[in-house]
């Protein structure tokens, strides 16, 4: 009996696995990808104390999550002001999740960091069962 249920078991499991798609890239120019850095700017903005620009590296996108790996800039293109490390010169990652409400569907932040550490990566992952595929930061355009 306890052979049959583990069995059981392990088939939702890789069934719901395999359901999963993968996640894609909007395009450059597209209504989705404006959506979702538009969901992040304020939180930025906040955090630099003035507008913000992003330079994307990575943008991810399932269903009902989406991650961003990016380079944050003031509009002109000049530098975040602000404390450099080795590990932060104006890098950011930050996690949406979608909201669909009576009004329509729309992005809402859920966690942002300044500086890209595999720390918080983990964190997000393990907090929100996440997909590694959606928080993969490897760029792996031509």
């Amino acid at each position: 009996m306890r052979a049959i249920f583990f069995s059981v078991c392990c088939a939702i499991v890789a069934a719901t696995s395999a359901s999963a798609a993968p996640p894609t890239e909007p395009t450059r120019d597209s209504k989705l990808r404006a959506e979702m850095l538009d969901a992040a700017r304020p939180f930025f903005e906040a955090a630099t104390h003035g507008s913000v620009r992003f330079v994307v590296k990575r943008l991810n996108v399932t269903e009902d999550w989406a991650f961003g790996s990016v380079e944050v800039q003031r509009p002109d293109g000049g530098a975040i002001d602000q404390p450099k490390s080795e590990s932060n010169h104006g890098d950011a990652y930050f996690l949406l999740t979608r909201s669909i409400r009576r009004a329509g569907n729309h992005w809402t932040l859920v966690e942002a960091t300044m500086t890209q550490t595999d720390a918080a990566l983990d964190t997000w992952k393990q907090t929100y069962h996440l997909p590694a595929e959606l928080l993969e930061t490897q760029v792996d355009r031509p």
